[in-house]
């Protein structure tokens, strides 16, 4: 009766701690979504950057030309 007892609480200690590491790995699937989002936010807003970056570029040509006229 008392191996019973034990196998029987052991099977609910094994079933508590799958519980705990499926929540544990649903928790690190999460993470890596998170990061995986963020950094296709960070690559897209550094190609934004660089787009704006040529624009800069371009908009001072054409103020140095307007300026150069002047003179």
């Amino acid at each position: 009766m008392a191996g019973n007892v034990k196998r029987s609480n052991d099977i609910m200690e094994i079933r508590k701690q799958e519980s705990i590491l499926v929540d544990e790995e649903n928790a690190l699937f999460d993470l890596q979504k998170t990061q995986k989002e963020l950094e296709e936010q960070l690559q897209a807003n550094k190609t934004k950057q660089e787009t704006q970056q040529k624009i800069i570029a371009s908009q001072k040509m054409l103020l140095d030309d307007l300026k150069a006229k002047i003179n």
